[in-house]
């Protein structure tokens, strides 16, 4: 037993080596104050829905190399609890013990959907599935597809080492969409998708892509060593635009998107606003260095 937890010990310090994002590593930063006026805009011209976040500052290779080699190491464990819990939460486990919560039927799962601690998990909602929480705050990473029409209707809570939530069907993920942990990727592409708060407070990177019509109606905001947020969707993102992270790109690139104020700090932030009538209420930086250059977005 005592050679088993040393085993995992080491294998947790390892993965750190690999990936000390992805083990919660951070640092701050302030500066100086810019308020970069709108009409500065790059011109006019339709955003690009269909292409993900960039990703080019992002150390993506070295995070998920961290995080497989912590999945292996506690493999052993996850199976066994995966075993305990999983069909009490409604679930079916794979042979790697992931928890899998299939609520693909319509209107299946009324009930608040619960990913049992400590171990990976699927969550799949189809039409007018899930309408109450799902809850996968405490699994040791996880991926939620809401990809039905009016899917997650109630808030979605996702933590761990790694954690996606998949927005697809239009009018999903009603409620508040967050997520902690190490690194998160949240997107809203179904039309109106996301029409609650959208939040990230990941320790190490936070995407946020909103790339259909009038999706992220509310706030969306984000932390952790990187944040990276794409409104490329017509009237995308109309509510605020914060990120707190140590870096930042934050791009508006569709007409009319990010409609309330976009704003960043601590040690570098870049903001892209192109389209007509984009970041319309302006933006404000006050990191260490600023830049406005809608060329970086995709």
């Amino acid at each position: 037993m005592r050679r088993a937890r040393a085993l995992r010990v080491s294998a947790f310090v390892a993965a750190c080596a690999f990936a000390p994002v992805a083990c919660g590593l951070d640092e701050g930063g302030s500066g100086i104050f810019i308020d970069l006026d709108a009409s500065w805009d790059s011109g006019a011209g339709d955003g690009d829905p269909g292409q993900p976040l960039d990703g080019a500052r992002l150390d993506a290779g070295a995070a998920d190399a961290g995080a497989d080699a912590l999945d292996a190491a506690l493999a052993p464990d996850a199976i066994a609890l995966c075993a305990q819990t999983c069909v009490a939460a409604g679930g079916n486990c794979l042979a790697d013990g992931t928890c899998v919560i299939d609520c693909s039927g319509y209107s299946s799962c009324a009930a608040d959907v619960v990913c049992p601690p400590g171990i990976p998990c699927q969550i799949k909602c189809g039409d007018e599935a899930c309408k109450k929480r799902v809850d996968c705050s405490q699994s040791s990473r996880c991926d939620v597809s809401c990809f039905g029409y009016k899917a997650c209707s109630g808030d979605v809570e996702c933590a761990g080492a790694r954690c996606s939530v998949a927005c697809a069907g239009t009018n999903a993920c009603a409620g508040r969409t967050s997520c902690t942990g190490a690194d998160c990727a949240l997107k809203c592409d179904g039309y109106l998708a996301c029409s609650g708060d959208v939040a990230c407070a990941a320790t190490g990177t936070c995407d946020i892509a909103c790339t259909s019509g009038g999706t992220c109606a509310k706030k969306v905001e984000c932390g952790g060593s990187h944040c990276g947020v794409l409104c490329s969707g017509y009237q995308a993102c109309a509510g605020t635009v914060a990120s707190a992270a140590v870096t930042s790109d934050l791009c508006c690139t569709n007409m009319s998107t990010c409609a309330g104020q976009v704003s960043c700090g601590k040690t570098s932030c870049t903001v892209g606003c192109r389209g007509y009538l984009s970041c319309a209420s302006g933006s404000k930086c006050s990191a260490s260095t600023c830049s406005l250059d809608a060329s970086t977005c995709p």
